[in-house]
């Protein structure tokens, strides 16, 4: 089934910026729930992307590897390069923190600094698409 909305980046930044609320939500919590708010940053920062590339009337791969979205970005505009650092940092995050595994611990000063690249990127995003 077809949906309008999978092609409307505004759309696409809405549940980016619904991500980021969760984050903050998860920072308010206890610490368990650290590794759900680095997963979320990782899925703002996704879905951001995505509607740069929808803006752009591209077609968006069914991919959570952000400096692959992110290079794509950058083929239609170069200044996606200075999100590498923030992107890199923030892949990981789709995979470990979503199943248990006993090395991938986050702390709190991790969550926080998960949560500031994640908005980074999604005000970067929003920039180039509502000028």
């Amino acid at each position: 089934m077809a949906n309008a909305s999978i092609r409307n980046p505004e759309a696409w930044l809405k549940k980016a910026e619904g991500d980021i609320k969760i984050i903050k939500k998860c920072l308010r919590d206890d610490d368990e729930t650290l590794d759900g708010a680095v997963y979320h940053a990782q899925q703002a920062a996704e879905k951001a992307l995505k509607a740069f590339l929808i803006f752009q009337q591209q077609e968006i791969p069914k991919i959570h590897d952000l400096l692959r979205l992110l290079k794509l970005c950058a083929k239609i505009d170069f200044s996606f390069i200075q999100l590498e650092d923030y992107a890199a940092d923030l892949t990981m995050y789709v995979t470990y923190a979503r199943y248990p595994d006993d090395w991938f611990v986050v702390d709190r000063p991790e969550a926080e600094s998960a949560l500031k690249k994640a908005i980074f990127i999604v005000q970067f995003c929003k920039q180039r698409i509502n000028p």
